[in-house]
């Protein structure tokens, strides 16, 4: 396994309005991406890891928030 720099990203946010009225947005945020020598998917492509995370950001309604 070896570390492939990355070059350019496009992380956008996906966006989810809730039934209470609240906003919500969620965007993973890649820190590493690794490629697994000698592995492949059923379709031939080569596999890669990656270390990620989840930035969550929430917009709720006044009488959802605390006093």
């Amino acid at each position: 396994m070896r570390l492939v720099e990355i070059k350019k990203s496009d992380e956008r946010w996906s966006e989810y309005m809730l039934s209470d009225g609240t906003k919500l947005r969620i965007k993973p945020v890649v820190a590493e991406i690794f490629y697994v020598k000698g592995q492949f998917t059923p379709e031939g492509d080569p596999v890669y890891l990656t270390k990620a995370g989840m930035m969550v950001s929430t917009r709720s309604p006044a009488k959802l928030r605390k006093k």
